[in-house]
């Protein structure tokens, strides 16, 4: 966690049950799709706090933000990013999926 300017760490728990293995500042952890639930929440708060729009293009709040698309690039919406909706566009559009 960044508090004041410092980092700040903290590590609780066992790695496996079975081993009794402390977890420590420097585990490493498969996460998955439980990401995408701390991701959505953070955005939200962005939104909630009018610090971010849902329907800005992401490419102006992320600069290096790119796909292969390059028009995608420049108008997928943090919306579409977050409902997993930007490639329902080019299907519509008569493109294929890839």
């Amino acid at each position: 966690m960044l508090a004041d300017g410092e980092v700040h760490e903290l590590a609780s728990g066992v790695l496996h049950r079975g081993t009794g293995v402390a977890v420590t500042t420097d585990s490493v952890f498969q996460l998955g799709s439980v990401a995408k639930v701390y991701t959505a929440t953070l955005v939200m708060q962005l939104v909630n706090a009018a610090e971010l729009g849902l329907d800005a293009p992401v490419a102006s709040v992320l600069p290096g933000f790119r796909v292969a698309d390059a028009e995608a690039t420049r108008t997928v919406t943090v919306r579409q990013l977050l409902n997993h909706q930007w490639h329902q566009r080019r299907l519509h559009a008569g493109h294929r999926a890839r």
